[in-house]
């Protein structure tokens, strides 16, 4: 269902904001938040169609992120130098479609997050693409080391992007729910409404 899906998105955007290592290990990988994503958009494929087409884009930073991940174990890391931006062009598309996937289905069950998951999808593509130039203009610096007010101010705007975006589809995924709640209670009414009038419909046919 709908609302499973958009939570396993939420999710998926919790395990890739959110690092929790142990050592070289990092517990909450980015590739799982990835596979829950990819898991969950079949799902939101039926309601969205444009959905199927970021699927073999989100198995390959699932598999990217993989191999990062295997490496980071053993302390190894991939330089790749300008290559590496591929995968962040990939998950730039990735993210910017899922989003607007999402508030098209907010839009069609009249849920309040739409207008604010298409702000959202705009900032995070201009922050995404302004942090991703600095970096590699080494006006900051990766690995979240604190050198310029200028990098803490982008750690600062990352994190409120972060949370708004988590709040955001968790809130969608709720609202989701409480749509079903209310379609699933006026079905029930509307049974209920057939079950007393069908008696009286008999009752006058025999008279």
């Amino acid at each position: 269902e709908i609302r499973s899906a958009v939570k396993k998105v939420a999710w998926g955007f919790f395990l890739i904001y959110i690092h929790f290592n142990l050592g070289t290990f990092d517990i909450l990988p980015d590739w799982a938040g990835y596979a829950l994503m990819v898991s969950a958009l079949s799902v939101i494929a039926l309601e969205e169609e444009s959905a199927k087409l970021i699927k073999p884009f989100g198995t390959i930073l699932v598999v990217w992120n993989v191999i990062e991940w295997v490496l980071n174990i053993f302390g190894l890391q991939m330089y790749l130098n300008y290559v590496s931006l591929i995968p962040s062009a990939i998950n730039l598309y990735f993210t910017f479609q899922l989003f607007t996937n999402l508030a098209g289905i907010a839009e069609k069950y009249s849920c309040p997050q739409s207008k604010r998951i298409l702000l959202l999808r705009t900032i995070n593509v201009i922050f995404t693409v302004t942090n991703t130039i600095l970096l590699y203009l080494g006006i900051i610096t990766e690995g979240g080391e604190v050198y310029t007010v200028l990098t803490v101010a982008i750690l600062a705007v990352g994190v409120v992007i972060m949370l708004a975006i988590l709040i955001t589809l968790f809130s969608l995924a709720a609202s989701l729910e409480q749509k079903e709640q209310e379609a699933a209670a006026l079905q029930q009414a509307s049974e209920s409404t057939d079950g007393i009038i069908a008696p009286e419909n008999t009752e006058d046919a025999q008279q």
